[in-house]
């Protein structure tokens, strides 16, 4: 059986929490980027037409989630950064793995679009 002291908290580690919010940052600018980036995606269609036919439903779908995809993952990894920074966890790595779920994320959707046109014949 615990004791829980209502005045004793933990202490705040500051290497922790300055790495927490520079990879959360950093998280936000390369979701910024790739969203950003995704607009151009659209162009993949342009090869779409009377000799060719494309996946048109795949072809939005990929862009559409390529679009919003890193900014939800992104968002949600800041909610949960900042509520493991308020109770005082270590939560540098939940950047991190938001960072790399965010570009998995990207890749998967521009693979779906890239998939959704077919090459050349």
């Amino acid at each position: 059986m615990s004791v829980i002291v209502p005045g004793l908290r933990r202490p705040i580690i500051v290497w922790d929490l300055v790495l927490s919010i520079l990879l959360t940052l950093l998280g936000l600018g390369i979701g910024a980027l790739v969203s950003l980036s995704s607009i151009f995606l659209v162009m993949a269609a342009d090869s779409c037409g009377a000799n060719r036919e494309c996946n048109l439903p795949q072809l939005t779908a990929g862009w559409l989630i390529a679009m919003i995809g890193p900014s939800v993952v992104m968002l949600l990894t800041l909610v949960l950064t900042v509520v493991s920074l308020v109770r005082r966890r270590i939560t540098w790595w939940l950047p991190l793995t938001g960072i790399v779920v965010e570009l998995l994320v990207w890749w998967g959707a521009v693979s779906l679009v890239f998939a959704s046109v077919p090459g050349p014949n």
